[in-house]
């Protein structure tokens, strides 16, 4: 850790909402310094989500980050199923951002650049579908993004 460059935000953006795989998904960008997403990039994300993640039945609002890193193209899709987020973790190299496989089997969940979306995620689904269960605004949820920079 000693060689680690300090703690710097990194620019987080809401870059689309797309209907993918029958669900209604936020989809966010987040950059290291001085890199970006091409939207080529995004069409093979949303691409690989609809044809390569498995949604439970009861799904239909969710959450996606593309996180260009610095060791790789990340992928976190995340939805919602009631009160419980489920997340799948992909990646893709440097080298070719697009082809995007299961990401390591370390078990990871989230870095820290990733947490602050899912923490605002969880924010807005709690406030605009679960405080009034019996009128849950969907609209409102989607439109309750988060940025940085």
């Amino acid at each position: 850790m000693a060689n680690r460059a300090p703690y710097r935000d990194r620019r987080t953006w809401l870059i689309d909402v797309a209907d993918i795989a029958g669900l209604k998904m936020k989809v966010y960008g987040i950059c290291a310094d001085g890199l970006a997403i091409e939207p080529s990039t995004v069409a093979a994300a949303n691409s690989f989500i609809e044809n390569q993640v498995d949604f439970d039945d009861d799904a239909s609002h969710g959450f996606a980050m593309l996180h260009h890193g610095e060791e790789a193209m990340w992928l976190l899709v995340d939805w919602w199923v009631e009160d419980i987020l489920h997340q799948r973790l992909f990646c893709a190299p440097l080298e070719d951002v697009g082809n995007f496989q299961v990401g390591p089997p370390n078990h990871e969940l989230a870095c820290v650049w990733e947490l602050p979306v899912i923490a605002h995620e969880r924010d807005a689904w709690v406030k605009h579908t679960m405080v009034d269960p019996a009128s849950p605004d969907y609209d409102a949820y989607i439109k309750d993004t988060f940025s940085i920079g």
